[in-house]
């Protein structure tokens, strides 16, 4: 029997998933114009994948990236790693091997060295402050992509990706200041995306008068995929295995992933296994799909507070307006309450808003598993 095509534990290959062409281009034209961009789209949304084939295309295009991800980062130590492993993984390959090491070397000394500034005598005694020569790593960094200018002549080919980048904060609230010091004279040399799964954290830190990236980064955001596009995508590589999926099961799978790509090769994993391809078959694949993500979802929910529990479940039972009287009586919520409780399931990828205005919860598992 031929193997399952179907992988959603793990992001896909960029030629192995839904195409997102016209986000790609967008990414794509903004980095060739030498400006910057921010991706936002919650986790398991396609955001990883579409990076790795963004990045990919402009390699072959002769350009050097960095992809740096700083999820769960909780100290100076942690970005700089993060950063470091990003230009590592790019540089040390054949045609910048030679360049990598050199730069390697000159970071290393910085870091052995310390913050200019910092008194000789303090740094023998081994009294220099926590944190000063990790930081000074973190600038040697961060101004690596001026080094690389310069040493080989390239104009506007870096490409420079900040993946969840709103975690950056955690390990300092200040470090967007030390990236903004970097990058502002980075004009001509490189192009950065900054990308993040939590949309509405990811925003304030470009949208806030405050904040030292106010203005700075143009907005790309990953929507739902159409139904039509995730329907062609099952049934083309049911097709390419060597089975025919009917046209109307893919679309009533493609109907019940309300447009979350992780979940579609989901139950389309499921699907593969199953005797029977017609829609009968494709409502046994989501249950088993819905039984094999219940733990993930339990973890979610116990995760939450009471006042957001109530939120989204108001949301899965179909709550057009979650402040209204009559839905803050039915979840026994004060308004600012339930405000602050769907702003934080916001934030952190739960939720999201249609064109319509309403509320829809982002994992169609979710809603699903809340209404069982």
């Amino acid at each position: 029997m031929a193997v399952n095509p179907f992988v959603y534990g793990r992001p896909l290959p960029p030629d192995e998933a839904i195409d997102r062409a016209e986000e790609r281009v967008q990414l794509a034209e903004l980095a060739e114009g030498g400006q910057t961009s921010r991706l936002a789209a919650p986790r398991r949304f396609g955001k990883t994948t579409l990076i790795t084939g963004l990045v990919a295309e402009l390699r072959g295009q002769g350009w050097i990236d960095c992809v740096a991800d700083f999820s769960r980062c909780r100290t100076i130590e942690d970005v700089g790693e993060r950063l470091y492993e990003g230009w590592r993984r790019s540089l040390d390959r054949r045609g910048t091997r030679s360049a990598w090491k050199s730069l390697n070397r000159e970071l290393e000394a910085r870091f052995e060295a310390g913050v200019p500034g910092v008194a000789r005598a303090r740094m023998r005694a081994g009294q220099a402050a926590r944190g000063e020569r990790p930081l000074a790593r973190l600038h040697g960094l961060l101004a690596l992509p001026e080094r690389l200018a310069a040493s080989r002549g390239d104009d506007g080919k870096i490409f420079v990706v900040f993946d969840e980048f709103q975690d950056l904060l955690t390990a300092g609230e200040d470090l967007d200041g030390l990236v903004r010091s970097h990058v502002q004279h980075h004009a001509g040399i490189a192009s950065y995306c900054y990308a993040g799964s939590q949309a509405s954290l990811l925003r304030a830190l470009f949208e806030d008068r405050r904040r030292p990236l106010f203005g700075q980064a143009r907005e790309v955001t990953l929507s739902p995929i159409p139904a039509g596009a995730i329907a062609t995508w099952v049934a083309a590589r049911f097709r390419e295995a060597g089975r025919e999926l009917p046209t109307e099961s893919a679309a009533v799978l493609a109907a019940g992933a309300s447009g979350h790509p992780q979940r579609a090769a989901m139950v389309a994993h499921f699907l593969w296994q199953h005797p029977r391809l017609d829609e009968m078959g494709v409502r046994d694949a989501e249950g088993e799909a819905l039984d094999a993500a219940g733990g993930e979802l339990e973890q979610l929910w116990s995760d939450l507070t009471r006042a957001q529990r109530q939120v989204i479940g108001a949301v899965a039972d179909g709550q057009a307006e979650l402040l209204s009287r009559s839905a803050l009586e039915t979840m026994g919520l004060g308004k600012s309450t339930a405000q602050q409780a769907r702003d934080a399931l916001s934030a952190e990828g739960h939720l999201r808003r249609e064109q319509d205005g309403r509320v829809a919860i982002v994992d169609p598992f979710l809603a699903r598993w809340l209404r069982r």
